[in-house]
């Protein structure tokens, strides 16, 4: 094991310097892609909002060298440029850094290690890897474990996991299943999807579903039913939202391989039991069967910042949103000016129906999705007192099936911070 040789192996030490840095909107240039995601990490870890892009409204732009594109804006729009040890400092509680003018030291460029720290900096939390702990011999072969415990510790584990043989005779036998539908036209034969199960569950409703006569597939945009145990956020479900007619638990399986051939999935339409109402899966299924899709004649524009502030790309939403029938501006677009965002909401007639099914006219059909690193780049449509949504507008929308244009995400706190 390897003492600490960066910012982030270390005890975070300050909390009060959060909001010193809260007015920091952090750039970098010249790294590559394991040494950015680092940086991200840093800025979050002091509370800056961290930026892939360059605007006048960045305050610090983060260099590997003093050269590039970015670099020459920045010292064209007066943003100053430092080097990694600026930031590794404020991580490890030196607020000094933020003092103007910038150190010099900070303005230090083309280093053999970029994140090396300043070990005089962490000199308490250093000292223990300095000094080697010295165990007696004795105590480690009295804490050495035996073979035979150590066995039985696996055995035990096997046990609490579920993971024990299981013997032929104890399956499941299909072949006793009297099928009926085995010869069920081509059309009407169930496409399914599994999500959410361990590989052994995943193969006995699989082989249950092909008994009955049914398909199964991977592909959530090519299957009628998604079957899983509980309503989870995840891609697949996501997408399922927009393709499939039915989203049902397992038991929809099971008791159909006790009739024999595929009973009614209605019935059997997953519930939240953990959200409470917050999502309910009959409901939106109805509401998109009844209504079209949610995202219909809504154009989306995403700031370059959203797919840092999410797990999801921002292909994947592109292809969410489209799914749910909008459409979404490419990475070169630029964003409508205030002007024309101002026209649109004066003369949409866009039909949307909430939640309560209330039909609300006048709403905006050009959506901005933003996150808090990029709120400054959005300041000129707050001013105007228009709403900038986050990528919840786009999950929730797809989940309910509806365009939640209540779903507003980090613009009061904004707005509160400003």
């Amino acid at each position: 094991m390897e003492p600490p040789w960066r910012a982030h192996h270390l005890p975070h030490p300050h909390s009060s310097g959060l909001q010193l840095c809260a007015n920091q909107v952090v750039g970098v240039t010249g790294f590559c892609l394991e040494e950015r995601w680092i940086l991200h990490a840093f800025v979050r870890m002091i509370g800056a909002s961290f930026t892939n892009y360059l605007a006048r409204s960045n305050t610090i732009l983060i260099c590997k060298k003093l050269e590039g594109e970015k670099v020459t804006k920045a010292q064209e729009w007066g943003i100053e440029c430092v080097n990694v040890q600026w930031l590794s400092e404020l991580v490890l509680g030196n607020l000094r850094a933020l003092k103007l003018p910038i150190d010099r030291k900070y303005k230090v460029f083309n280093k053999p290690d970029d994140f090396a720290i300043d070990q005089s900096m962490a000199a308490s939390v250093m000292s223990g890897w300095r000094v080697p702990l010295k165990i007696p011999k004795d105590n480690c072969r009295k804490f050495k474990p035996s073979s035979k415990s150590t066995e039985a510790g696996w055995d035990n584990k096997r046990k609490a996991d579920g993971d024990t043989f299981t013997h032929p005779n104890k399956r499941i036998k299909l072949q006793e299943i009297q099928n009926t539908s085995s010869n069920l036209p081509k059309g009407h034969r169930p496409h399914v999807v599994l999500t959410g199960y361990t590989v052994r569950e995943k193969e006995k409703y699989s082989d249950i579903v092909r008994s009955l006569g049914g398909v199964v597939c991977e592909d959530v945009r090519k299957c009628t039913h998604l079957i899983a145990e509980k309503v989870l956020r995840t891609p697949n479900f996501l997408l399922a939202m927009n393709y499939c007619s039915y989203i049902s638990s397992s038991e929809w399986i099971t008791e159909s391989m006790k009739s024999g051939h595929f009973v009614d999935e209605r019935v059997f339409t997953l519930q939240n039991s953990d959200a409470g109402s917050m999502w309910n899966i009959l409901e939106a299924l109805e509401r998109r069967n009844n209504q079209g899709k949610p995202f219909a004649d809504l154009q989306f524009h995403l700031t370059p910042g959203v797919s840092l502030s999410t797990s999801l790309s921002r292909n994947f939403l592109s292809e969410l949103i489209t799914a749910a029938g909008g459409s979404i501006q490419s990475p070169d677009e630029k964003r409508w000016s205030v002007r024309k965002i101002l026209e649109n909401v004066k003369n949409s007639q866009v039909c949307t129906h909430c939640l309560s099914f209330v039909v609300l006219n006048g709403k905006p059909t050009y959506i901005v999705i933003s996150c808090k690193d990029d709120v400054h780049i959005c300041m000129d449509i707050l001013r105007a007192n228009q709403d900038v949504y986050s990528v919840e507008f786009i999950l929730s929308g797809v989940m309910n099936q509806v365009a939640p244009y209540d779903a507003v995400l980090c613009v009061k706190e904004t707005k509160q911070a400003n």
